[in-house]
């Protein structure tokens, strides 16, 4: 069932964005959009996956002509210095992204799961099973999506169909959505929470089948999308616009709110809070995975275990650094979706027209 061949198939590939994107995504997304009524909010998600739709396509692309390193493609076309700058983009963008996603789970835990507990402990325990799953062999974390993403999915299906049924409709409006300068901005920061797509460069040589990178990521994208906008039109229903801006975290709310018929399973809500929470597992071993994978690059060191553990520390020091998620969610907001994700973003578009230019002055 599972090889062992250092690479990843465009199953597990698929699996792992949904996995790294769903619980993040579903969390962080109505935190970020809380200027916005509800149909603001879904035309934001819309355009915001429209943007993010496009973008994968020329991530992957460019991907296509990458058969070693990302760090090495940019080497050989621009020069070592031009390498290492953006390597260290890539790698603060991983690394503010990892503090923030392990803040979120640690408030999460503590506020509907263990309140006595100190909060940092499960941040703690989160970078550890990260660390775990993100050492080799490569393909180990792509295992550990594939097992999890039925756990995860399945449940998340029977909780929102379960929960529409709970939708008033008092709450649906017939007016317009506004096409304005916030939900051009709120669409960008849908399209900063699916931002990690650009790491596709980095895991480009560690995927089989590449002809079909393109179309697992869309899919990916869609999976996640269809799920996050069900939960928010549902959380709309349910909760009504001025209820989704109060709520700190509506979907997990909302799922609490559900009640089994019949009285079968009286904490589902919990079980599938514990499952969605493990989709933050994924998405540590992920970040540890490329922070480790680009600082090599960076530094053009040999794969060494001392460096995964070093990855590890650095990214302890800094979730105790930001104190709660809201500093982290400021440091995210301002560090990654503001000033990195339009580096990362740019440079891969001046990258793909560079390629494709070059590919068709020798045709």
């Amino acid at each position: 069932m599972f090889s062992n061949n250092q690479k990843i198939s465009v199953r597990q590939l698929k699996r792992l964005l949904v996995m790294d994107w769903i619980g993040k995504i579903s969390l962080l997304l109505p935190r970020f959009i809380v200027q916005s009524s509800g149909k603001d909010l879904i035309l934001s998600l819309i355009l915001g996956v429209g943007i993010t739709a496009v973008y994968t396509c020329i991530v992957c692309y460019l991907s296509r002509y990458i058969t070693r390193s990302f760090g090495g493609y940019v080497e050989l076309r621009m020069g070592r210095a031009a390498a290492f700058a953006l390597c260290l983009v890539y790698w603060s963008y991983m690394y503010v992204n990892l503090l923030y996603i392990t803040r979120v789970f640690g408030a999460v835990t503590r506020q509907y799961m263990l309140p006595e507990l100190n909060e940092n402990i499960p941040c703690m325990l989160m970078l550890l099973g990260g660390f775990y799953a993100s050492m080799d062999p490569k393909e180990r974390r792509g295992r550990i999506a594939e097992v999890l993403y039925p756990f995860v999915l399945i449940p998340l299906l029977i909780l929102l169909v379960i929960a529409s049924t709970g939708i008033k409709s008092e709450y649906f409006t017939y007016e317009g959505a506004a096409f304005d300068a916030v939900t051009l901005k709120q669409s960008f920061q849908v399209f900063a929470a699916f931002g990690g797509v650009s790491l596709i460069l980095f895991e480009a040589p560690f995927i089989q089948k590449s002809g079909l990178r393109l179309r697992t990521t869309l899919k990916g994208l869609m999976v996640t999308a269809i799920g996050v906008g069900a939960a928010i039109i549902i959380g709309i229903g349910s909760f009504g616009d001025q209820g989704m801006k109060a709520l700190r975290w509506p979907v997990v709310t909302l799922t609490s709110n559900v009640d089994i018929p019949g009285g079968f399973l009286q904490r589902f809500d919990t079980i599938f809070l514990a499952l969605l929470l493990l989709s933050f597992f994924v998405a540590a071993s992920t970040g540890i995975f490329y922070l480790n994978l680009i600082f090599k690059e960076m530094f053009k060191q040999p794969e060494e275990k001392q460096n995964h553990l070093f990855m590890l520390l650095l990214s302890a020091a800094g979730v105790l650094w930001c104190k709660n998620v809201d500093i982290a969610q400021k440091l995210f907001l301002t560090v990654n979706c503001y000033l990195l994700i339009p580096i990362m973003a740019g440079f891969t578009v001046i990258c793909a027209i560079l390629e494709w230019e070059k590919r068709r002055r020798s045709n």
